[in-house]
C-alpha cells in the first residue's frame, strides 16, 4: 500500500505590514518593507487508513493555545484526529508577532485570530485537495560550515565551534510531476539580525525561505521546512560579523562575495542548502507506507524560589517587564512553595514510515536532541512544534550567561539543572512506547 500527499500553501503576510511589529529581538521593531512574504506550508499525508496533518509557519511561535483552537477546528472540517495534527513553526525573527515574549514586540490580537484561521485553512485545504499516491523517501548528511554553537565560542575565539548537530534531513515525496520535501536542520534563522539591513528592517522568512526558493527554481513542489534542534545554534556567518570580519565562508556562484548585513546573503545560503538537499536525494532510501502517532506528557522540573533568590540580569531587569514578571514569580512562589514544581512539556510522534518526527514545543540545545537521536538513530526532532515553553539548555550552558535569565521571557521560574535529563529519558520512554504499540498492531494483522 503506497503513501498519498496532498498539500497547500497560504500567505501570512498582513496587508498594513507596518502597523504590525516583528518578534524575535528585544524592541519595537516595525517592518518597513516586505522583503519576501511568509507562509503557511501545510501537508497531509497517509497510508489508506492512518492521516496526518503537518503545517509549518514561518512565524516566530505559536502559543499552544493557538494550536489548540487551530487543531479543534482543522478536525470538525476533516476527519482528522485534534492528536495527529502538528503545528510547527520555522522560527524567523523577522516575522510578525504572534507570540507574546515581554519586551520583543507586541502581539497584534487582529492579526493572530487571522492567521489561526489561515493555518486551519490551509491545513484543510491540503485535507480536501485530491491526495497524490507517490513513493515516500529519506535521506540524511551533513552540512558542513553552514552553523556553528554560539553558546560554546568564546568572543576571543579565532574560529566558530562546530560541536554541534549539522545533520540536514530530507524528505521526499514523489511520483510523476509530485516531488514535495520536508526539510529538517537546527539552526537559528538570524541571518537578517535585528536592526536589518543598513539599519531597514522587514519583514522576511530568512534562509528556510530562501532554500525553498531555490529548490521552487529546480521544480519542486511544496517545500515544507522543520526546524532542529537550533537553541545554540546560529549561521556561522553571524560569528564572522561579531569578529567584524567581512568574509563569507564561501564565494558566491557569480564570483562575488556576501559580506556583512546584506540581502544577498539568503539566496546565497539557501544555494548552500539546496544544492546539499540536491546531494542527498541523490542516495535516498525508500520508506515502508506507514503512517502512525502518538502524544505524550513529559513533566520538566522547575526550580521554585523568591524573586529575590532567582538570577538576575542587571542590564535587562528593569521596567515594566521586569515588575510584571517579578509579580507573577511571587504569586506563583505563594502557590508553590514546599511542593514540585513542574511544567507539561507534550511531545508528539509522528512515524512516517520507518523514520519518527519528535515534536518538541520548545528550544532544544543541539547536545540534548544528539542524546535522543543517539539512543534512536531514525529519529528528527522538530522544535518549536504546537508551542514554545522556551530554552532546554543543556547541562554545561545551565546557568551561564544569557540563559541563566532568559526564563523570564516565558514564565516565572527557570527549568531546574536536570531538566535535559528528564527530556531525554521522557523522549525515549515515549519512542519506546510507540515502538510497542506499532508492534502490536504488526502482530495483529499476522492474525487477521
Amino acid at each position: 500500500m503506497p503513501f498519498y500527499i496532498s498539500g497547500a500553501q497560504d500567505n501570512i503576510t498582513p496587508l498594513k505590514f507596518w502597523e504590525h511589529e516583528l518578534s524575535g529581538y528585544r524592541g519595537k521593531r516595525h517592518p518597513q518593507d516586505v522583503h519576501d512574504p511568509v507562509y503557511v506550508t501545510s501537508f497531509v499525508i497517509d497510508d489508506g487508513k492512518n492521516a496526518v496533518g503537518l503545517a509549518s509557519c514561518d512565524l516566530l511561535s505559536l502559543e499552544s493555545e493557538s494550536v489548540k483552537r487551530i487543531r479543534k477546528k482543522v478536525s470538525k472540517e476533516t476527519r482528522i484526529p485534534e492528536e495527529n495534527i502538528m503545528i510547527t513553526c520555522t522560527h524567523t525573527h523577522s516575522a510578525p508577532a504572534v507570540f507574546p515574549l515581554p519586551g520583543c514586540g507586541d502581539v497584534n490580537k487582529e492579526y493572530l485570530e487571522w492567521t489561526e484561521e489561515r493555518v486551519s485553512e490551509s491545513l484543510t485545504r491540503a485535507w480536501k485537495n485530491p491526495r497524490k499516491k507517490i513513493e515516500a523517501y529519506f535521506s540524511s548528511g551533513r552540512l558542513e560550515g553552514f552553523g556553528y554553537n554560539r553558546e560554546k565560542t568564546n568572543p576571543w575565539d579565532e574560529e566558530p565551534s562546530t560541536d554541534f548537530d549539522d545533520t540536514l534531513r530530507v524528505f521526499y515525496f514523489g511520483e510523476g510531476y509530485v516531488k514535495d520535501l520536508i526539510l529538517n536542520f537546527g539552526c537559528h534563522p538570524v541571518l537578517i539580525e535585528r536592526n536589518g539591513v543598513m539599519g531597514r528592517t522587514e519583514i522576511t522568512r530568512d534562509f528556510p525561505g530562501a532554500v525553498a526558493d531555490f529548490l521552487h527554481s529546480k521544480l519542486f513542489g511544496y517545500v515544507l521546512y522543520t526546524q532542529g534542534d537550533a537553541g545554540d545554534v546560529d549561521p556561522v556567518l553571524n560569528f564572522y560579523r561579531k569578529k567584524k570580519r567581512e568574509v563569507l565562508v564561501r564565494e558566491t556562484e557569480d564570483g562575488g562575495f556576501v559580506y556583512e548585513s546584506d540581502w544577498k546573503t539568503l539566496p546565497e545560503y539557501g544555494r548552500i542548502m539546496g544544492e546539499r538537499v540536491l546531494e542527498l536525494l541523490n542516495k535516498k532510501e525508500e520508506l515502508s507506507p506507514e503512517i502512525r502517532s502518538l502524544s505524550g506528557k513529559i513533566e520538566l522540573p522547575l526550580i521554585v524560589k523568591e524573586s529575590e533568590n532567582l538570577p538576575k540580569d542587571p542590564l535587562r531587569d528593569k521596567g515594566e517587564f521586569y515588575e510584571k514578571w517579578k509579580e507573577k514569580a511571587r504569586e506563583e512562589y505563594v502557590k508553590r512553595a514546599g511542593n514540585d514544581y513542574y511544567i507539561d512539556l507534550w511531545v508528539q510522534i509522528f512515524g512516517i514510515g520507518e523514520k519518527k518526527l519528535v515534536g518538541i514545543p520548545a528550544e532544544v540545545f543541539s547536545g540534548i536532541g544528539r542524546k535522543i537521536k543517539d539512543k534512536h538513530s531514525d529519529v528528527i526532532t522538530v522544535n518549536y512544534a504546537n508551542g514554545n515553553i522556551g530554552y532546554i539548555p543543556d547541562r554545561e550552558s545551565y546557568g551561564k550567561g544569557y540563559y541563566s535569565h532568559a526564563f523570564k521571557l516565558f514564565g516565572p521560574f527557570p527549568l531546574a539543572e536536570n531538566a535535559e535529563d528528564v527530556l531525554v529519558s521522557g523522549v525515549d520512554s515515549l519512542l519506546r512506547e510507540f515502538e510497542k504499540q506499532t508492534n502490536l498492531k504488526t502482530k495483529n494483522k499476522q492474525f487477521l
